[in-house]
């Protein structure tokens, strides 16, 4: 593990760069989970670009964010996600998913229970631009270890009671 804190003190934004790393280096799978998304640009160009080399990309989200003005905000950018093939899942409301982790290359989809080559990320940072720049934040990156197999299985468990948001849908 290795703990990456961020705040306005850290003006190289880690936890950004941090993201976008994990982002970048996906190979087949990449599944993200946030209450709050609202990506800058790179990682909106690094979330697309991964869907263009071929990375299966998830997005597990709230069916109803718990703040007005953050729902309107994440959901600007489910047309240009849905277009670009990211898979949008929404966590049924009324409850609200407040866990915040990504995972590259989950085991969970090709051999459960082999969890040699995934990487994650898990910690207070929400996919938003408040949590890069403004909010103080920590997150583990994490690479190998039970933690990984934890992630892996609760991303499955959500994924499982999530509704998918089809292109077709949202128009």
């Amino acid at each position: 593990l290795q703990l990456i804190p961020s705040g306005p003190g850290y003006n190289t934004e880690p936890n950004l760069r941090m993201f976008n790393t994990l982002i970048h280096h996906a190979r087949q799978r990449l599944v993200l989970c946030s209450p709050y998304f609202v990506p800058d640009d790179s990682m909106l160009e690094a979330i697309t670009t991964a869907c263009y080399r071929g990375v299966r990309v998830d997005l597990l989200v709230g069916e109803r964010a718990d703040q007005f003005m953050v729902h309107h905000a994440q959901s600007a950018y489910y047309q240009q996600l849905l277009e670009a093939g990211v898979h949008i899942w929404q966590f049924p409301a009324p409850y609200v998913l407040h866990t915040k982790f990504a995972i590259a290359d989950p085991a969970i989809w090709t051999h459960p229970g082999d969890h040699r080559n995934e990487i994650a990320i898990v910690g207070s940072s929400n996919m938003d631009m408040r949590s890069f720049s403004l909010n103080y934040e920590n997150s583990l990156f994490v690479l190998e270890g039970p933690l990984i197999t934890q992630l892996c299985d609760l991303a499955a468990s959500y994924l499982s009671v999530s509704h998918q948001l089809t292109l077709e849908e949202w128009k």
